[in-house]
């Protein structure tokens, strides 16, 4: 059951042009936290261009990646804050 998650374009962009990550600006707002494991709002913005985020940038916790080498992650939610914890 192989689900495809994908990062925005505009960081695909940012992060491959020779900038490298050190040079790149990002800012994240995330919705509160909230118990609904199958919806996702955010919004990204990467040296000042925006982006929308939603379930296909989600990886929920025990989440298992295949078919990549790598993967950059920004973590939104902790311990009583996570979606797991408030779905329970």
């Amino acid at each position: 059951n192989l689900k495809l998650k994908t990062a925005p374009q505009l960081t695909q962009t940012a992060l491959t042009s020779g900038g490298g990550l050190g040079r790149v600006r990002v800012e994240i707002n995330a919705e509160e936290p909230n118990g609904n494991i199958h919806d996702f709002n955010g919004n990204l913005s990467v040296d000042k261009k925006m982006a929308s985020l939603g379930p296909k940038q989600l990886l929920m916790r025990g989440t298992v990646l295949r078919n990549t080498d790598r993967c950059l992650c920004v973590i939104v939610y902790t311990g009583n804050d996570t979606r797991m914890v408030k779905n329970s």
